[in-house]
Parts: C-alpha cells; structure tokens; sequence
C-alpha cells in the first residue's frame, strides 16, 4: 500500500460573473428551483463543480491531461485523489425569477403550452472553495502541481461555466483570493490535526506554484465576435414586475440593470440562420444541430449535441425606460376589447451602446460566413430581438463588427451608409463561399 507523504489545500473564493442556474426537481411555484440545501440555501455541488472541471480539461487541452484527469479527478474505476467540498454561498445571494419560452422555428412564434419560468442566482455571489489533494509514494508531486497551475489560471481567467444554459449566457464562475497550502508528514502533523479540529491553518505552510509551468492547449478555432449597436426605436425582452406600482410589463433587469440576455439574442440568431439556409435550399434544422445544440425530444434517443455557439448577457446602460400605455384591438371588429388597457416600459433609444459577444469553438469557415450574414441582418435592422416586435421594437443599428479568427482580425464599420473594412476582404468574401459550397454539397449527397 502506498504511503501518505504530504497532502495540499487549495482554499479560495468563487464568484458567478453571470447569472448561474442550478436546479432540482420542479418545483411548486416556479417550474425549476435552484438547487437548495437542507436549510433552504443554494450551493454549488461539488459533483456539478468537478464534472464541469473534467469536461473542460478533457476538450480543451492536449492528451498529457486528458491521461491525468481521470487519474486525479476519478472516475469509474477510480476515486481520484482531489477531495472537493459542496461550494457553499458566503456572501448574500439575490435569487431572481426568469421566464422562457420554447419557439417553433419554422414559424417563428412561441410553441403552444411551452412557456416555463426558472429560478436563477444574479451575479457577483461569493462561494467558498476548498480542494484536498492527497499525495502519496506512486504520485509524481511536480505533475500533479502542474496540472493544479493549469486549472487555478483557467478558473481565475473565468474560462470555466457550469449548470445549464451555460453556452446562453449563464455559469460563468470566476476564482478570487486563493491561497495553496502544504503538509508534509510525519513532519506538520501537528498543524494537520489542527487544520482538522479547528480549520485553521498556519500561514507558513502556504506555497507557491509560480515555478511551475501550465499544460498546453489543444488547436481549437475558436472565432470571436465582437458588435456594437444602437436601438433604433425601442426594445423589450418582458419580465413580470415585482413592484406592485409597475406596468404590466417591463424589460429584464439583473441585479437591478436592464440586459440583453443571451438567451433571446441565440434564439434570435439561430432562427434567422435556420431561415438563411432553408431560403438558399439547405436543410437549416439539420445543418445546424452541430452549431447551436440538438436534443431528440421526439424519439429520446442518446444523440445528442452541445452548442458551440456561446453568448453572455450584456448590459444595456444610458437608455430611457418610459411606459407606454396600450390596448388590444378586437380584430373583427376593428374595435377596442373592453378591459384590455395594459401597460409596459420598454428600452427607448438615448445613449446606449449596447455590445454583443459571440464566440464560436472548433469553428469552420462556412459557420462564420453563415453568422456573418445573421448579424449582416441583425445589423441592416432587419432581424429584430425580445417582445412587442409586431408594433416595431427589437430593432438594432450596427455601427462596428470585429472577427478574429486563427490570430486574424477583420473589422466592418459603418458611417451612415457608408462600410469600411480592415483586413482580407477576399478571406471574408471566402466565408460566405464555404456557406454557399456546405449548401451545395448537403445537397448533392442527396
């Protein structure tokens, strides 16, 4: 049997940069809760933690760490050495009520009786982090440091997402104010049997890691989007009020902050990309399984795939909330139906500036040009987002798009209507050649 040498503790702070959605059976009175303990707090499971931690190592970095993940993080076979504890709230959390909906995108409206609400924990919750590793005679100490480096610098860079939803703007977690520390045994066995008794340690076993170099990604093709818009008009995404004095209907806020949630934004991009491919004689459903996520909800078959198409929400700043009242029209009678006064407060354009990030992994070059001509749409003020678009709101005016793609950047600028581009335009020109040649071959094979 091997023996124990030393054991290490990583003990920090994890904050949700965006809002986190975790949740357990439905509940009864919104139709998915948050994940509570037996005291009715929310937490981040240690299970949901580590599986997200493997998923992400496994496809992003190269096969040196793809051996060690199962070997240090377990698996079936195995337990792992790396002990994580139920990451548990230490600040106060602001747990808030979304609604959603499931569109028919072949129509482009809601589907019928498929309006459901969620629970969602808003940002900047602090949760307390703490990882026991154990050492022992067959463990190299150097790699298991290494691999330790690799996953402090992607959890501090923000680069891990956990829960649902998270390719639509949610899971987003971030680590703060870490510390490292090391026992040696049989020689810090005193300050380990206090560190069990009292949990606390002492500061001159802490180390440092900054000797050790990181592992290496894998070749991913990750193409980022960047666009910047205006609202020509006036732009709802509709959240009930909690204020009783409220209109009827206002736009979404987090942590009191009106955003455009990456849900509509997807929602809105995949069903303009759907519509593109089917018009140039594509199948749009089936080419984009791939791109933004499939599930068989018919035959509830095993295939399935995860979106590679990943948004955040984005905060909307420097615009007018003004309500606007509104009645409904009996459309036989051309009348007013009685009773039917309501009331909601839109985004009304001032000096906002409202920035969208797309980023696209294990990209290829037909996808790109298929995204370039959703947001050439989304820009033109011809593909609008959220609610209340049938009296003229969800309108966006583009004024700036920039591509980077294999250490290449592109930018397109507008003024007035005049465009500007920096970069090869043959290259973007060859983007939207690849969507036109995809088509083509899908079909062929036909």
């Amino acid at each position: 049997m091997d023996r124990l040498t030393s054991k290490l503790i990583l003990q920090g702070e994890i904050i949700n940069i965006s809002p986190l959605v975790i949740g357990s059976n439905k509940g009864g009175l919104v139709d998915v809760e948050l994940i509570k303990n037996e005291i009715g707090d929310f937490y981040i499971p240690a299970t949901s933690f580590k599986g997200t931690l493997k998923h992400y190592l496994l496809l992003n970095f190269k096969k040196r760490v793809k051996n060690l993940v199962n070997k240090y993080l377990g698996s079936e076979e195995s337990e792992g050495i790396f002990i994580i504890q139920d990451l548990k709230a230490i600040t106060s959390m602001n747990i808030t009520v979304r609604d959603g909906i499931a569109i028919d995108q072949t129509k482009g409206v809601s589907k019928e009786g498929a309006k459901f609400n969620y629970e969602i924990l808003e940002p900047n919750t602090r949760f307390k982090l703490e990882i026991e590793i154990a050492i022992n005679d067959s463990i190299n100490e150097g790699e298991v440091n290494k691999f330790l480096k690799t996953i402090i610098e992607e959890l501090n860079e923000g680069h891990l997402r956990i829960g649902a939803m998270n390719t639509k703007g949610y899971g987003k977690i971030k680590l703060d104010k870490f510390s490292l520390f090391e026992f040696n045994f049989p020689t810090d066995g005193g300050d380990w049997f206090n560190y069990l008794i009292n949990k606390s340690i002492d500061p001159k076993l802490e180390i440092s890691l900054k000797d050790y170099d990181s592992y290496e990604y894998i070749k991913n093709d990750k193409c980022i989007f960047k666009i910047s818009f205006q609202i020509k008009s006036s732009l709802i995404i509709g959240a009930t009020p909690s204020n009783p004095n409220d209109p009827d209907k206002i736009h979404i806020l987090s942590n009191g902050i009106p955003v455009l949630t990456g849900t509509s934004i997807k929602g809105a991009l995949k069903a303009r990309a759907i519509k593109i491919i089917n018009t140039l004689g594509g199948n749009g459903d089936e080419m984009l399984r791939d791109l933004f996520g499939w599930i068989d909800l018919t035959n509830k078959s095993k295939t399935k795939y995860k979106s590679r198409v990943i948004l955040n929400d984005e905060v909307i700043e420097n615009v007018n909330k003004t309500k606007h009242n509104r009645i409904k029209i009996d459309r036989f009678t051309g009348g007013t139906i009685m009773g039917a006064l309501f009331s909601s407060q839109p985004l009304w354009h001032e000096n906002e500036k409202i920035n969208i990030t797309l980023s696209l992994k294990q990209a290829k070059e037909w996808e790109i040009g298929l995204l370039l001509q959703v947001f050439k749409d989304l820009w033109n003020e011809d593909l609008p987002i959220g609610g209340e678009i049938n009296v003229g709101r969800g309108l966006l005016i583009g004024d700036l798009i920039t591509i980077i793609f294999n250490n290449e950047k592109f930018e397109i600028s507008k003024n007035k209507e005049i465009l500007a581009i920096v970069g090869d335009k043959n290259k973007l020109e060859n983007f939207s050649q690849a969507l036109i040649n995809e088509i083509g071959d899908g079909k062929n094979e036909k």
